[in-house]
């Protein structure tokens, strides 16, 4: 049977699901067609890896230590059952996805692969691309899955597949650049990646009023513009399907053109792998085709085939946010184990609320997911929506302690919503009705989100304004300035959209929400975004100790003086985290006395989080894994602060404050007065939408580094 015909049955399978009359045809074929069979009817193997744990067809890492290291024939692949795939570290996150990134569209193309021969992937991340293929010919890994360019010096050493896309290799400069191309650049020193492309294309052209600097330290893209924007280099090479990716989100770059030809981009295999550069050739030469031809706008089918789900929503606290280095929100979590239950990859496209009809009906999702009321307006546009997945109330919010018992107390009073919004036309009818309040539309550029509407009203700008009840109650968790006063709605449908034409994909969707809807994973879901930690610490107070901050001073004492922590603010640190409690679960996951990640565990081998040595070492080395990503100008007594925040929020949301902190003219190597207001900035729309990691709620990291720095201080006296 051919490839070409072997995969079309997959995907037919696929599209008819898993209907058992097709079952006594099937088992005559070939066992590989079983196999396929099997693997789409199955509750179990039809999971596919997310889009955040893509790492193994079991979400699990393997550590280049653990590799066999012998180059292996693509029939010795086939009898292991593993495919050893080499991949640089920074392929992973270095950003929010906004939409599919090459590197993820390349997992999602080696995942297809390796279900199609019963394959689980083990992937081994290398520190720098130039060790992607001395590794590869040492037999740690039997292919490289990157954005690899095709040159004469690499295919002597290795064999390349197919190209999988063209890319230009771009010249990006400061926006401020006067020169319109790289002609016109003159003496400039360069930056690229140590092991690039562009090493060997600068070499041919030969321009000798160009410094070229190799950097291996941190060399990801964002790295090099980062060097840029710091006037550390006059320009950066980037590949273009990356460099497009860094344009779009910051205004303060460019490109000034292209080095020479578009190059080729491909996979590579070791000289000696058999067949593998031919059935991988053939796998690809059929993906790509069928993938040019499926319809952006298509139904069901066409998802099926394109293996892919697309999600239209919004970087928000409640939709999709990157926190500790994970992708979460309540709207991602449920779209996730839809598209999980379906044996498709997903992939998240973030707009802000105004594009995303429009953007579902020119086909660059598949569904928008993002806490919508079911508005007839809305269908009017060409969408409908699905049956309701929650409930809430729109209520409004104003300052404590005012006397407001009906829509009459409202007299006079401002209230501010956001323009298109379902509270807009729930205010505007009451007015219809008789009351005498003002309404007043926020400013899309200014206002990303209730959030900021609320600290509008605590600094008395604006008198109220309407949020859900789910988001209200989260928000006013821990906010005694502010209440919730009148329901002017009550019991508000939310649904996903989806084109009408979309009938399938509507059915599938109802069919999932009715069996979830109430069920456990949609009530943890909702716990998890929405319900808080309220009574999760029960901990001990730490200054009641005589002579000692807490029960661990002796295991934090070891530890912190190994990582050059003074033990004392460790202490503190875990206070904040945990109150003490070695039991301590959070909402969104950590776990024990540092409240480590499962993800994070994995990095130092996975034990039992609850463990207060194991808990305790863990944390102490991420922490310092955090604080030596930081540029080395940076102070010692300043990365400590630095650290701390990232250690709250995420490295890449501190990564993001300390360039807006730049841009403002703040002192970028200072946290407290500077970077600590560049943070804050970061949960307003106008400034998360260019963030490279997109949406943080900036007061807590803020507020966790003061609480611990005060502690601190408090501690120091106690125990010199």
């Amino acid at each position: 049977m051919s490839f070409s015909s072997l995969y079309s049955l997959k995907s037919a399978i696929y599209s008819r699901g898993c209907d058992v009359s097709h079952l006594g045809r099937l088992m005559r074929l070939l066992w590989v067609v079983v196999f396929l069979f099997l693997s789409a009817c199955s509750s179990e193997t039809t999971e596919s890896p997310d889009i955040d744990t893509i790492k193994a067809n079991d979400g699990s890492e393997v550590e280049v230590a653990e590799i066999d290291f012998t180059p292996r024939t693509f029939d010795e692949v086939i009898q292991s059952g593993v495919l050893r795939v080499l991949a640089p570290k920074w392929d992973e996150y270095t950003a929010l996805p906004r939409g599919q990134t090459p590197a993820h569209r390349l997992q999602i193309m080696i995942a297809e692969f390796a279900q199609l021969y019963d394959l689980d992937i083990h992937w081994v991340y290398v520190d720098n691309f130039s060790e992607l293929i001395p590794r590869l010919e040492d037999g740690q890994g039997d292919i490289i899955v990157a954005n690899l360019t095709v040159t004469e010096a690499r295919k002597e050493k290795v064999d390349f597949t197919v190209a999988i896309e063209h890319v230009a290799e771009l010249v990006v400069v400061k926006a401020v650049q006067e020169a319109a191309d790289i002609h016109q650049l003159g003496v400039a020193s360069v930056v690229i990646p140590q092991g690039s492309a562009f090493k060997e294309t600068l070499d041919d052209m030969a321009k000798a009023e160009w410094t070229v600097v190799e950097k291996s330290e941190d060399a990801d893209p964002q790295s090099l513009v980062d060097d840029v924007l710091a006037d550390r280099y006059t320009a950066a090479i980037l590949d273009s399907n990356i460099a497009e990716i860094i344009l779009e989100q910051q205004a303060e770059v460019k490109t000034i053109g292209s080095l020479g030809r578009p190059r080729d981009i491909a996979w590579a295999v070791h000289k000696d792998s058999g067949e593998m550069q031919k059935k991988l050739n053939d796998f690809l030469y059929h993906y790509l085709v069928v993938e040019a031809n499926i319809s952006d706008t298509g139904d069901w089918q066409d998802i099926t085939q394109r293996h892919t789900l697309r999600m239209i929503t919004r970087n928000s606290p409640d939709s999709y946010f990157m926190w500790r280095g994970e992708l979460m929100g309540y709207e991602y979590d449920l779209v996730k184990r839809f598209a999980k239950e379906n044996g498709l990859y997903l992939d998240v496209i973030v707009l802000d609320a105004g594009d995303m009809i429009g953007a579902l009906l020119d086909g660059r999702g598949d569904l928008i997911a993002s806490s919508q009321a079911r508005l007839d307006s809305r269908r009017a546009r060409g969408v409908e929506f699905t049956r309701p997945y929650h409930f809430v109330d729109e209520v409004l919010i104003g300052r404590a302690g005012l006397a407001i018992e009906a829509l009459e107390d409202l007299a006079g009073a401002v209230i501010m919503v956001e323009p298109g919004s379902s509270y807009l036309q729930r205010l505007e009818a009451l007015q219809a009705e008789g009351a005498q309040f003002e309404i007043q539309l926020a400013n899309p550029e200014v206002v990303s989100d209730e959030t900021d509407l609320l600290a509008l009203i605590e600094d008395g700008v604006i008198d109220f304004t309407v949020a859900d009840s789910h988001l209200a109650q989260r928000e006013l968790l821990d906010n005694e300035k502010l209440a919730i006063y009148l329901a002017i709605e009550e019991d508000i449908g939310h649904g996903w959209a989806v084109r009408k034409d979309n009938t399938e994909l509507l059915a599938k969707l109802n069919a999932y929400i009715k069996k979830n809807y109430r069920g456990l994973f949609f009530n943890v879901a909702w716990q998890k975004y929405f319900d808080g930690d309220k009574g999760r610490y029960l901990g001990i107070d730490p200054l009641s100790q005589q002579g000692r901050l807490s029960p661990y001073d002796d295991i934090v004492r070891n530890v912190a003086g190994t990582e050059g922590f003074d033990w004392r603010m460790i202490v503190s640190q875990m206070y904040q985290e945990s109150r003490f409690n070695p039991k301590a679960k959070s909402r969104m996951g950590a776990r024990g006395l540092m409240q480590i990640m499962p993800k994070t565990a994995k990095r130092y081998g996975s034990k039992d989080l609850f463990d207060p040595t194991y808990n305790i070492e863990t944390g102490v080395t991420y922490l310092s894994w955090v604080r030596d990503r930081f540029p080395s100008k940076v102070l010692p007594s300043e990365k400590l602060f630095f650290s701390l925040a990232a250690y709250n929020a995420g490295h890449g949301h501190v990564r993001d404050a300390i360039r807006l902190a730049r841009q403002k003219g703040w002192d970028s190597t200072r946290w407290f007065g500077n970077v600590e207001k560049a943070m804050l900035l970061l949960s307003k729309r106008e400034y998360a939408r260019k963030a490279r990691f997109g949406y943080v709620r900036g007061r807590e990291p803020v507020e966790y580094v003061r609480q611990i720095h005060r502690r601190y201080l408090g501690y120091v006296t106690v125990a010199k």
